[in-house]
């Protein structure tokens, strides 16, 4: 979650927009999908 977080911040603060583009490349940025997608997953079936 804590590397989820680090996406939304980018709303708050528009210059973090670069740090991050030279963070995260394609396959870490597609591995972290896969984590939300579960994850989010998970938390609708604890409804």
């Amino acid at each position: 979650m804590v590397i989820m977080n680090n996406f939304h911040l980018e709303g708050r603060y528009p210059d973090y927009l670069d740090s991050l583009y030279k963070k995260y490349k394609k396959k870490n940025t597609g591995d972290i999908l896969e984590q939300v997608e579960k994850l989010s997953l998970w938390l609708q079936q604890q409804l």
